[in-house]
């Protein structure tokens, strides 16, 4: 039982796919019109594709309200991070308050923000 429990907690090849995908992918930008283009993109992306309403939209992070209860729906916050003069990352974190997954996929999901 102990080995079960171990092994369910070590990333599948499939994760460890997605996460390399996701860190890859994280969206950038280099100059201040392109920055505040996706920002207002990440706050509209998070108001279509969560489970929740926005709790928090500043110049720094927008963030949702949850997760609560055992819900499978999404929560997120993305952060405006800076990477150099004018030049900014938005890496977003998604997650939901149910053990056994998020409705979509948490990483799924954070890879098609990326993509987006």
């Amino acid at each position: 039982i102990a080995a079960f429990i171990l092994s369910s907690c070590a990333a599948s090849p499939e994760q460890m796919a997605m996460q390399a995908e996701y860190n890859r992918t994280i969206p950038t930008c280099s100059n201040e019109n392109q920055c505040k283009i996706m920002w207002e993109s990440a706050q509209i992306w998070i108001s279509n594709n969560t489970g929740y309403r926005i709790q928090t939209a500043t110049d720094a992070v927008i963030q949702t309200f949850g997760p609560i209860g055992y819900s499978t729906n999404l929560a997120a916050r993305i952060s405006k991070e800076p990477t150099g003069q004018n030049s900014y990352r938005f890496p977003i974190f998604l997650g939901c308050a149910n053990a056994f997954g998020c409705i979509p996929n948490a990483m799924k999901s954070a890879i098609q923000f990326n993509a987006c």
